[in-house]
């Protein structure tokens, strides 16, 4: 995947760590790959509170290195899948303007993904106030072979 990426450091079998560089500073951000049965795992990253010794995957830096970021998590992913060829990495932002970031990212790099990459994204039933119905893995909804121009609400990555 050809883009600008974090140096990462692995700080243990399933984390790791790098550094978001930009306009607004230098923060230590992490990301952690945690079982959730059935050889799938659940992403999830953010910037690390040393205060509270935890990810904070609310905060928005605005630091200038969205793309960078994204690029680096979406490689340890790669790296991860590669590694644990038998499992699945589930990935759904924090919000939903997180989502469709990550949606974008797919779909931007969607034909070198799917060479080695299996890659669905999930479209849920939603309640009246645009909630998911029920809770992962046991959504109301489908998982489908992704496709650019569906709005999905998350997304489930496997080596083919």
């Amino acid at each position: 995947m050809k883009a600008e990426k974090y140096h990462v450091k692995q700080l243990g079998a399933h984390i790791y760590q790098f550094y978001s560089n930009g306009v607004r500073g230098n923060f230590e951000m992490i990301i952690m790959y945690s079982p959730h049965g059935n050889n799938t795992f659940n992403l999830g990253f953010g910037v690390w509170d040393e205060a509270l010794q935890n990810v904070d995957d609310s905060i928005e830096l605005r630091n200038g290195d969205t793309d960078k970021i994204l690029a680096t998590v979406a490689q340890t992913t790669l790296n991860f899948l590669d590694e644990n060829p038998t499992n699945s990495v589930y990935a759904r932002g924090s919000s939903a303007s997180r989502t469709r970031k990550y949606q974008m990212g797919i779909s931007n790099f969607l034909s070198y993904l799917e060479i080695n990459y299996t890659i669905q994204g999930f479209v849920a039933t939603k309640n009246l106030d645009n909630t998911l119905i029920g809770t992962f893995p046991n959504w109301y909804g489908e998982w489908q072979r992704f496709r650019s121009g569906v709005n999905y609400d998350a997304f489930l990555l496997s080596l083919k």
